[in-house]
């Protein structure tokens, strides 16, 4: 069972990273980069142990910086 929760206070700059990462790269270059992203609806999500999570503004920001590098 997917459980996650929408704070829009804290995820509309992660979204926002992400949405311009996937029209630049494709969803398929995003996922080559880290194996525990998945996409659900137009929330990205990162599968943790504890379940998914919304991306963090953090890790979209790292994978910003590592597909620019490329």
């Amino acid at each position: 069972m997917i459980s996650y929760t929408e704070k829009p206070y804290l995820q509309s700059e992660s979204k926002e990273i992400m949405t311009a990462l996937q029209d630049k790269y494709g969803i398929d270059k995003i996922l080559e980069l880290d194996d525990k992203l998945v996409l659900i609806g137009e929330d990205w999500c990162y599968k943790s142990d504890n379940g998914l999570r919304l991306v963090e503004r953090e890790l979209a920001a790292k994978l910003c910086m590592r597909l620019g590098e490329k």
